[in-house]
């Protein structure tokens, strides 16, 4: 009898020291992965801060900028990679809050501080408690000068997606000239971005432009990213068959 409750007692305190083992392999793991289904098609990966390594926006440019001079994607259901430095509820006062620790950090207003061209980028799923254009106005107001707003080929450009009652921000840096952090459009090569192009020419309007004009609008993300995202639904869709 004693044998087997020392047995028991033993099986319990080896249980709790293995959990135990495996909290802190999560607490200093750099990277974890976050389930929280928060939108169909998303996925969160936590990044520890540290002093030594990079930050979690020079990480995702690393990694975008990789794919386009390798033109290779690592991961082949992998859309877009996005930095987000905060999280809060989507309420005018918390965003704002949020965002000012952004901007002391990314834009100083010290003397002789060199202006950074900058745009606020807001995507929306599932909210509409708040109109869009009073969030971006809220965003931008918030950047002192001499920092200047640029849509067309920004710097840096603050982050607001919100998602029903989540708000996620960040900065980006050069979101245009990476095709909105799209691996897909990212991976291609400008014949091909090209062709896209000329693909989503809308039935019913002039014809396709030609290889010159086609080339020299191939760097717009938007076509880019919708003809993209049917790409990898079709594949996605072949793999589920197969």
């Amino acid at each position: 009898g004693n044998k087997g409750e020392e047995a028991a007692v033993h099986d319990i305190q080896a249980s709790l020291e293995a959990e135990i083992s495996d909290l802190r392999e999560k607490k200093d793991a750099r990277f974890t992965k976050i389930d929280h289904e928060t939108g169909k098609g998303l996925g969160f990966i936590k990044m520890a801060p540290s002093e030594e390594g990079p930050s979690v926006q020079d990480l995702a440019k690393a990694l975008v900028q990789d794919v386009k001079e390798t033109k290779e994607k690592k991961c082949r259901f992998l859309m877009r990679i996005l930095p987000v430095a905060n999280t809060c509820f989507p309420s005018k006062d918390l965003i704002e809050k949020n965002v000012k620790s952004l901007v002391d950090e990314h834009f100083p207003t010290e003397e002789g501080v060199t202006p950074v061209k900058f745009s606020v980028v807001l995507e929306v799923r599932a909210f509409n408690s708040i109109p869009k254009n009073e969030i971006i106005d809220l965003v931008a107001q918030m950047v002192p000068k001499p920092h200047k707003v640029d849509l067309s080929n920004p710097e840096k450009s603050l982050s607001v997606f919100i998602i029903k009652n989540i708000c996620l921000l960040g900065v980006v840096y050069e979101y245009h000239s990476f095709f909105k952090y799209n691996c897909n459009v990212l991976a291609m090569s400008e014949e091909e971005r090209a062709e896209m192009c000329r693909k989503t020419t809308a039935p019913g309007t002039a014809p396709g432009p030609s290889k010159k004009a086609a080339a020299e609008t191939a760097d717009k993300p938007t076509e880019a990213d919708t003809t993209a995202e049917k790409q990898e639904t079709e594949a996605a869709a072949e793999e589920k068959k197969d």
